[in-house]
């Protein structure tokens, strides 16, 4: 009887720790979840560069100088061939991204220079204008005015030339504004931006110090 209730307390012993296993195995498997927890962890530090790449992003359309050029390349795109030296932008091949840039400097040199003529020509318009006594009474400046206006008030023959030359350069300087704009379009596609043309247009500054000086 004795050997039974050893039997017994021995069945019974076998019993419990059989029960408690799935228990201990439940509960080492949470430390596992926990420990796999680090996963997570580093799920957490995965969100956390995803934070830090939204942070540069939002830095990048930030108000700061810095983050503004920042923005400013990324805007720019094949535009910042225009970081090529002066030989390299001289020699550059036509279907280079250099070249392009290339392309749109010497167009947009051009327009620059007839912007200033034309500027020139609505000067002395204005003068010969002003001068006049038979206009005196038109108001307004060449630019708001049309050869009809001019010819009705019996402008003198020194006002109608000035004007149609101011007439002349203005159309000469609107073919190559459409132009340089148009070149810059096939450098990059921002290329509407002011800022964007703005950028560009200062790092080909010494290519246009050249330009001027030849």
């Amino acid at each position: 009887m004795k050997h039974t209730a050893n039997g017994f307390a021995l069945i019974a012993a076998t019993a419990f720790l059989m029960g408690a296993a799935p228990a201990l195995a439940a509960h080492n498997g949470g430390h596992g979840n926990g420990g796999s927890h680090g996963t997570p962890g580093s799920n957490g530090n995965a969100f956390g560069q995803s934070v830090a790449e939204a942070n540069v992003g939002t830095g990048n359309a930030g108000a700061n100088g810095s983050a503004r050029g920042t923005n400013m390349v990324a805007l720019a795109g094949a535009g910042n061939a225009a970081h090529a030296s002066l030989q390299g932008l001289l020699h550059a091949n036509p279907r280079s991204a250099v070249g392009r840039v290339k392309a749109y400097a010497d167009l947009n040199f051009q327009a620059q220079q007839q912007d200033q003529a034309t500027a020139q020509a609505l000067s002395d318009c204005n003068a010969a204008l002003a001068s006049d006594s038979n206009t005196a009474s038109l108001g307004g400046g060449c630019n708001s005015l049309t050869l009809a206006d001019l010819q009705g008030a019996d402008a003198s023959q020194a006002t109608i030339t000035a004007f149609n030359t101011y007439l002349s350069d203005k159309a000469s300087s609107d073919t190559a504004d459409a132009s340089a704009q148009q070149a810059l379009l096939v450098v990059t596609k921002n290329g509407s931006n002011p800022q964007v043309k703005s950028y560009i247009d200062g790092l080909l500054s010494k290519y246009y110090s050249y330009l001027s000086a030849n």
